[in-house]
Parts: structure tokens; C-alpha cells; sequence
């Protein structure tokens, strides 16, 4: 599982996003990003997709 959080997100403290950990018994990362809000991933959609093609890799 692959976590992907704004530092500065209102809505999703890093803490919250990191409790995600309990809801697996496979691998766990957790990818946060400086300087994002809640919408983080319209300035870093490279990066984004970067990780989630990283989680994709794992699954082959």
C-alpha cells in the first residue's frame, strides 16, 4: 500500500494518512509531499504518477 499526503494538508493530517499502516498486512509506504495542501497533486502530478507507477512495479 502506498500512502501519498500533502504536509500541509487541512484535511488530511500525516498522522491520519499514516494510520492507513493498520489496514495491511502487506508492504507499507508512505510518500509526503512539502509544501501541499489538500490538492497537492495538481503542481506534482509527475511525481505522482512517478509513485504510483512505483507501487505498480512491486505488484509484477
Amino acid at each position: 500500500m502506498t500512502v501519498l499526503v500533502g504536509d500541509a494538508d487541512p484535511l488530511v493530517a500525516v498522522e491520519d494518512a499514516g494510520a492507513w499502516r493498520r489496514h495491511t498486512v502487506g508492504g507499507f509506504r508512505m510518500r509526503i509531499f512539502p509544501g501541499g495542501g489538500h490538492f497537492y497533486v495538481a503542481g506534482r502530478w509527475p511525481e505522482v504518477a512517478e509513485q504510483v507507477g512505483a507501487g505498480q512495479a512491486g505488484r509484477e
